[in-house]
């Protein structure tokens, strides 16, 4: 018969499972709220928003360059690749990306057309925030574990470091840089889930030649009717 600790250490690992899938559930519902949409659009692509915590604006493409000090409607499209996901702004019709470290280059952020084959810099991950644990995350690129988006206080990227800081206040400041806040983007007036546009936004133009889009894709247009919109 096994001593009483046993039972102790048992019903510990428990609680402690149980506190885990409660804060995982916080964080869904504190980022897409009651009564949001927890479909994606169709397939793989879900329509969103990326709020960062320290300049105050929505992700967008602004020419070749990625910002976050947008205050409108700041919707973009995350597109999933297993646990990886690519960010589409289609009001610029590009993808959000990380920039090669060729010629000793600093790595930043750079808005990319569609190529077929040239979206490996475009990929992402998301990790919980250590700083807002139950509601932001950070975004980092599917090939690197040391970088991180982060944005200064006027939008622009950064690559500042936040071990600088003598005060506690200036120190977690700086860390609200990499803290985004990824929100559904259906608006209370629409229908939940509903957005038609993605889909023939995707579907009708070259992005259906996505190894994430062909099989979808096919089903709504076949190609044989395919006419490509630039």
């Amino acid at each position: 018969m096994p001593p009483p600790w046993c039972d102790n250490l048992k019903l510990l690992s428990f609680s402690t499972k149980v506190l885990s899938l409660f804060q995982l559930l916080f964080i869904v519902k504190d980022s897409y709220g009651d009564g949001k949409c927890y479909r994606p659009c169709f397939g793989p692509v879900w329509k969103v928003k990326i709020y960062n915590e320290l300049s105050k604006g929505y992700v967008h493409v602004e020419g070749n360059t990625v910002v976050a000090n947008y205050t409108g409607d700041g919707t973009v499209y995350k597109i999933s690749k297993g646990a990886n996901f690519y960010l589409y702004d289609a009001n610029a019709a590009k993808f959000i990306c990380w920039s090669s470290r060729r010629n000793n280059k600093k790595t930043t952020l750079v808005a990319k057309k569609y190529k077929h084959q040239s979206l490996r810099l475009c990929e992402f991950r998301d990790i919980v925030s250590t700083n807002h644990r139950n509601s932001h995350v950070h975004l980092l690129p599917s090939f690197s574990k040391d970088l991180k988006m982060k944005f200064n206080r006027n939008g622009r990227f950064s690559m500042k470091k936040c071990n600088q800081h003598k005060s506690r206040h200036q120190h977690k400041k700086c860390l609200s840089a990499a803290d985004f806040l990824v929100v559904s983007a259906v608006n209370d007036s629409d229908d939940l889930c509903s957005c038609p546009e993605a889909k023939a936004h995707f579907c009708q133009t070259e992005l259906r030649n996505m190894t994430e889009l062909q099989e979808i894709c096919n089903l709504t247009w076949p190609r044989s009717n395919e006419t490509y919109e630039t």
